[in-house]
């Protein structure tokens, strides 16, 4: 059975050009359905207060009531079917990084990010393939976004007299993702929605002794960018 699964499989897989369409003539080349692209993505961090209450992250070096990353993108949008060259499917994998110099306070580490996001689009006009001559276009995916970061905060110390404590907070996490874009010619206006927020196991440095808490806490991500289509 599994042979005979493998084997219908395979026939299927030989017919997607013909079922499908094939870019211009081109056959199933992958490297005829590739459409790269690179800009510039703002991303901003959520994360859960004490009261439970989902919000912006206050950034308490950067005179900012948000934590802001400005990121440099890059990535490639992958055909995997189409008809005409008009609409398609495919994947949109891309990597960002956004790096943020502490020049006011040399204690404190430049924050950054780097993220992975990946997503399965559908893709109406221009840029479904690379053969696509049309101007206007629109897509939409859904997907995940692998994230890196490190920032700083005040974080909630409820119950402590204490008080609210700064800290530099260094977390990885996978978050659920939405994408909506919209294209006039090679510019592409870019949404990039964050589906909720995850728990995350995160690392806190105190401020000033930068002794290291490990802490749980829960973060999400949302941005939106301009991007360069080639």
């Amino acid at each position: 059975m599994k042979k005979i699964g493998f084997i219908l499989l395979a026939i299927f897989a030989l017919n997607i050009p013909s079922t499908f369409g094939q870019t211009e003539e081109t056959g199933f080349n992958l490297q005829n359905r590739l459409v790269p692209h690179f800009g510039f993505v703002q991303m901003i961090p959520t994360t859960e207060d004490q009261f439970g209450r989902i919000g912006l992250v206050e950034d308490i070096f950067f005179n900012s009531p948000t934590v802001r990353f400005y990121n440099f993108h890059v990535g490639t949008y992958a055909v995997l079917f189409h008809h005409k060259d008009i609409v398609s499917i495919g994947l949109d994998q891309s990597a960002q990084v956004g790096v943020r110099l502490n020049l006011s306070n040399p204690d404190i580490p430049t924050t950054y990010n780097i993220q992975v996001p990946i997503f399965l689009m559908g893709k109406l006009g221009s840029g479904a393939t690379p053969y696509n001559q049309q101007r206007i276009g629109i897509s939409a995916g859904i997907g995940a976004s692998i994230n890196h970061m490190k920032f700083t905060l005040s974080r909630p110390t409820a119950g402590s007299s204490v008080g609210n404590l700064d800290v530099i907070r260094t977390t990885t996490f996978v978050s659920p993702a939405a994408v909506l874009e919209a294209s006039y010619g090679n510019l592409i206006g870019r949404l990039q929605l964050g589906l909720g927020t995850v728990n995350t196991r995160g690392n806190d440095q105190v401020i000033p002794s930068l002794l290291e808490d490990p802490v749980d806490a829960v973060h999400g991500l949302f941005g939106f960018g301009l991007i360069y289509r080639l």
